[in-house]
């Protein structure tokens, strides 16, 4: 898992979707790819964002 390549995608998603878009559409992954490349990162993003809040600031 290339954290790396996971935040290039997103920031281009998000800045430049009409061109970053058919270069995801071209791809060719399977759910479990999908599952494990993306998903699973994006969904842990507020987990370890919490874990840095209560570890910096407190509960």
């Amino acid at each position: 898992m290339d954290f790396g390549k996971i935040i290039e995608r997103i920031k281009a998603i998000l800045t430049t979707p009409k061109t970053e878009w058919p270069v995801v559409a071209a791809e060719a992954t399977s759910v479990n790819g999908l599952y494990s490349g993306y998903i699973a990162v994006v969904a842990a993003l507020p987990i370890i964002a919490s874990f840095i809040k209560g570890s910096l600031i407190g509960s």
